[in-house]
């Protein structure tokens, strides 16, 4: 979650100091923002990144790789929990600096983190029409069952 601030000065206006822009020229100060720092992380961008393929290929993903019977073999109780993990997705789709947010135990976190590696590219972020690098925060969720 970012902190925008906005500070304000108090002046006394004056209208020659109004000045026009030459709109006979494209404005590629957005992309030049974008450029001068190749290595900036975004924290909340126009289009999130995204699993390829969407929420379909995301749950046939989890349902392909995921254990998800780890968490009753390490003593569980009945219940729904959720794994929150942040993870940066680059310009080229690949996932770095995985982490898991949550510590609910039972080797939950664990298994996720195991399974974020397996992960093919993700589409990345976009700001401005451009790829960017950015974080993601994901939820996985365990259900477990009374046996």
């Amino acid at each position: 979650i970012g902190v925008v601030e906005i500070t304000t000065k108090l002046k006394t206006w004056n209208p020659q100091d109004i000045t026009t822009a030459d709109t006979s020229k494209p404005d590629n100060s957005a992309r030049q923002g974008l450029d001068q720092d190749e290595n900036k992380i975004f924290e909340k961008e126009e289009v999130e990144p995204t699993f390829t393929g969407g929420p379909t290929a995301w749950r046939k993903f989890l349902e392909t790789n995921l254990r998800t019977e780890v968490a009753s073999e390490n003593g569980a109780p009945a219940g729904s929990y959720v794994v929150w993990l942040q993870f940066v997705v680059d310009k080229e789709g690949n996932i770095s600096d995985l982490k898991a947010l949550t510590s609910l135990g039972y080797g939950m976190e664990k298994e996720c983190l195991r399974i974020m590696k397996l992960s093919p590219p993700w589409l990345p972020g976009l700001q401005n029409g451009h790829k960017i690098k950015a974080y993601k925060k994901q939820a996985i969720t365990f259900m477990i069952e009374n046996n």
